[in-house]
């Protein structure tokens, strides 16, 4: 017997705001080193966005807000945990 397996992909448009921080960051991220903290973050926003959408905005509008020194400073620590 043979078992079938389904993959489920979920995907959703950005809104204008979220696309704008996900370039930020990408821009970011482009003048670092490559790091396992680097996929940590795209992971991270990824969460904010979709908790966003689910009502929980507090987060995101803390996240929006980031600069380069905000995110360096991210980095640093969750490249300092997985150490």
């Amino acid at each position: 017997m043979r078992v079938k397996h389904q993959t489920v992909r979920h995907s959703f448009r950005l809104a204008k705001d979220e696309e704008a921080v996900i370039n930020q960051l990408a821009g970011y991220m482009s003048k670092r080193t490559p790091s396992p903290g680097m996929d940590a973050a795209f992971d991270y926003v990824g969460r904010v966005v979709a908790r966003r959408r689910c009502g929980f905005a507090c987060e995101w509008r803390q996240l929006a807000s980031w600069t380069e020194q905000n995110w360096d400073r991210w980095l640093r620590k969750i490249e300092t945990k997985a150490a």
